[in-house]
C-alpha cells in the first residue's frame, strides 16, 4: 500500500482511518460464524485448533526428535481400545463417561525399508500410543503401546515396528487417564 492511502498528500492519521475503514470485520479464523475479534486458531474450540490437533492437520514428523505437547489439545473421536497393545493392563484412553483423552497426531512417510522405534520416553506424564498405516481409519491402527514394559521408558509409550518406503503413518499420542504434558 502506499504511505498516502488517501492521496491528500500527507501521510498522517487520516491515512491509518482510510486503512481501518477498509479492512471490514473481522476474519472468522474458526470457520464457526461467531467472531471475537481477538479470535486466533490457537484459542479456537473444535476443529479449529492447533496444528496435530486432529488427524487432518497432522504434524508431519522427521526421524529424530518431534517436540509436542498436548495440553491445550482437544480429544479426538474414535479412541483406540487397547486391544493391539502388548501387555496393556490397564489401558484408559477414556474416564469412565467415555471422555478421551486429550492427543496429538504426526504423519510420518517412511523414506526406506527399515525398523522404526516411535517412543515419548521424554515426557513429562504417563502417556498413550496408537499407530495407524495409510489413513487415521480406525480399522487401519497397526500397534498401540501403554508403558514400555521392559524398556527403558517406565510410563511412557514405545514402539518398534518394521515399515516399508512410500508407506504413511499416523502416529495418535495421548495420556493414561486423560493426563497431558510435553514430551
Amino acid at each position: 500500500c502506499p504511505s498516502d492511502v488517501n492521496d491528500d498528500g500527507f501521510v498522517d492519521v487520516s491515512d491509518l482511518l482510510t486503512l481501518i475503514g477498509v479492512w471490514g470485520p473481522c476474519p472468522d479464523v474458526c470457520g464457526d460464524g461467531h467472531c471475537t475479534g481477538d479470535e486466533t486458531a490457537a484459542n479456537c474450540p473444535g476443529d479449529c485448533g492447533l496444528p496435530g490437533d486432529e488427524c487432518d492437520s497432522a504434524i508431519v514428523a522427521v526421524e529424530g526428535a518431534n517436540a509436542f505437547d498436548t495440553t491445550d489439545m482437544n480429544a479426538s473421536d474414535n479412541h483406540p481400545d487397547g486391544t493391539l497393545c502388548p501387555g496393556a493392563w490397564a489401558w484408559t484412553w477414556t474416564d469412565g463417561d467415555g471422555n478421551g483423552s486429550p492427543d496429538v497426531w504426526f504423519e510420518f512417510t517412511v523414506a526406506g525399508d527399515d525398523y522404526y522405534i516411535v517412543d515419548t520416553c521424554l515426557s513429562e506424564f504417563d502417556t498413550l500410543m496408537a499407530i495407524y498405516e495409510g489413513s487415521c481409519d480406525p480399522l487401519n491402527e497397526i500397534a498401540c503401546n501403554d508403558d514400555d514394559a521392559g524398556g527403558d521408558c517406565g510410563l511412557q509409550s514405545a514402539y518398534g515396528f518394521s515399515a516399508t518406503a512410500g508407506s504413511t503413518y499416523y502416529v495418535r499420542i495421548g495420556g493414561f487417564n486423560q493426563s497431558t504434558g510435553a514430551g
